[in-house]
């Protein structure tokens, strides 16, 4: 239950802390954020979700198009392979 967790979180944080929100719709509804700011929570929104701000995407994307090229090598070299005949 998220509000319970508002609560829980609310009675540990210090004078000093903020919550550190991302932009999942249940963390912008209205009853989240009259809670937030009922118990006086601060908090901060992360920017928008995009790939070019999320390093962990490039690490995803140069293995992904590393793999590819490896498929794409593997798959040549197995039907020209196939392709030799004793001949």
């Amino acid at each position: 239950d998220v509000y319970a967790f508002i609560y829980e979180l609310q009675e540990s944080m210090e004078a000093s802390e903020m919550l550190f929100l991302d932009n999942a719709s249940i963390h912008k509804t209205k009853s989240i954020l009259t809670l937030l700011n009922s118990l006086e929570i601060p908090h901060l929104f992360n920017v928008q979700y995009h790939p070019q701000w999320n390093g962990i995407e490039l690490v995803f994307s140069y293995f992904k198009n590393t793999a590819m090229k490896r498929f794409a090598i593997t798959t040549v070299i197995h039907f020209a392979v196939a392709e030799i005949t004793p001949e």
